[in-house]
């Protein structure tokens, strides 16, 4: 009687953790890594990934399992692409491949998911400062590039 009450309680148990394993998986504890705010403007390959390695350490410590990493900061991009210019926020030059070569998205999920963490890419399609300022954009960049009268804003 005993031993069937407490196999009872200890399946009762484990159930319990598995159900509380289960929803802790499921928890989406994010954090988001910008790039739009020239934090790794100039930066060497090494040392911005140096610097993505720590935070990612430190929010890892933090608990979170998820990390939303800004892949185009200005309808530019953070990962090579045929279609979109490499972001200035990565080099200084819209356009301009980062040297040594290297692919910032790739290289974040490789980290990521290292770290037992998820990757979700923040894309943002447009640039509204980039109408006025257009001085430094890459030819191969969208508003650049001749089509239908853009939307502006004077703001």
């Amino acid at each position: 009687m005993i031993a069937t009450l407490l196999a009872t309680m200890l399946l009762a148990g484990a159930t319990q953790l598995r159900a509380a394993s289960l929803h802790s998986k499921r928890e989406f504890r994010g954090a988001w890594i910008q790039t739009v705010n020239g934090q790794f403007t100039g930066m060497s390959t090494a040392a911005m990934q140096q610097t993505l390695k720590q935070q990612l350490d430190e929010l890892q410590r933090d608990g979170v399992n998820a990390i939303i990493f800004q892949v185009r900061p200005e309808c530019d991009a953070f990962y090579e692409s045929k279609i979109e210019p490499w972001s200035r926020f990565l080099t200084g030059v819209q356009g301009q491949a980062p040297l040594p070569y290297w692919d910032p998205l790739k290289w974040m999920i490789a980290q990521c998911h290292r770290r037992g963490m998820e990757l979700h890419a923040w894309i943002n399609p447009i640039g509204p400062k980039l109408l006025v300022q257009r001085h430094w954009l890459a030819t191969t960049w969208l508003h650049s590039i001749p089509t239908e009268p853009l939307h502006t804003t004077d703001n």
